[in-house]
């Protein structure tokens, strides 16, 4: 198994790469964050500017574990901001479209007015113990270390709010990395936890999986460190969709990044 500044390391230049499609970092087929944060490496091979800003993203197909390629293309660039368009293809089939802003630091304006939920601190709680699945199928979740700091959804069987709150690290991350792989990180970490926390309002209704079909991720901040809290949330669900919005949050209380996005209602297939 390897971290994933590894597993996510495009190869290629002048706004084309190409990378291996990596088996430890599935859920039912390879993870939506997990896919995201191959493409921020890539726009960070391609950006001009040093920080990941916001980016937007459709999940079009699930790809194979095989190579995939990276088409990055600049949209527009201002003196301190530029839009770039990545789009994810498997021989010639679509996987992914973003939409990325990257950026500089600059003078404006500054508040901070979120707060991060009153949760039992990480040294209090029992670590998720995960036995790793067959290549290609939950194998996500041996790469974190994974606190939950309630019941999983299949841990009770009456209906509760649709919200989890988890404290998570990346069993093998760099100390420092570079802004995008920072960036990857969280986006990884917030569409993680997003079908868990709708799940509780569905307790032992097992008809359906939600994959992700769009995810729109604002970074606020260089998170550093190893530690994360995510707390994932989906307020609405109707005529299969799913509504979530995630935050991720600093042990400092530091509000990272946020998302929003949509999931999409599947039969739950028979493995």
């Amino acid at each position: 198994m390897v971290g994933l500044k590894e597993a996510t390391e495009v190869e290629g230049e002048g706004g084309r790469y190409q990378v291996p499609v990596d088996g430890d970092w599935c859920v039912w087929s390879p993870a939506g964050g997990y896919l995201m944060a191959l493409a921020l490496r890539a726009g960070g091979q391609a950006a001009h500017f040093p920080l990941p800003l916001s980016l937007s993203c459709h999940f079009l197909s699930a790809p194979k574990l095989e190579a995939v390629d990276l088409q990055v293309t600049s949209q527009r660039r201002t003196r301190v901001a530029e839009s770039l368009r990545i789009a994810m293809t498997q021989r010639d089939k679509p996987v992914l479209e973003m939409l990325l802003w990257a950026g500089e630091r600059v003078d404006g304006y500054q508040h901070v007015d979120a707060k991060m939920p009153e949760v039992p601190g990480r040294e209090d709680l029992e670590p998720r113990v995960v036995e790793k699945g067959p290549p290609g199928f939950q194998t996500l979740w041996s790469n974190l270390e994974h606190r939950p700091c309630g019941p999983l959804h299949w841990q009770h069987d009456d209906l509760r709010e649709p919200r989890q709150r988890d404290w998570v690290r990346l069993r093998e991350f760099p100390d420092d990395p570079d802004p995008f792989l920072d960036a990857a990180r969280s986006a990884l970490v917030l569409d993680c936890f997003t079908w868990p926390a709708a799940a509780h309002a569905h307790a032992g209704d097992g008809r359906f999986i939600a994959p992700t079909i769009a995810l729109t991720v604002d970074f606020h901040r260089y998170a550093g460190g190893q530690w994360l809290l995510s707390d994932a949330y989906a307020p609405v669900a109707r005529e299969g969709r799913i509504a979530i919005h995630n935050r991720v949050f600093t042990p400092e209380g530091e509000l990272a990044a946020s998302a929003h996005g949509t999931l999409i209602c599947r039969p739950r297939p028979q493995r």
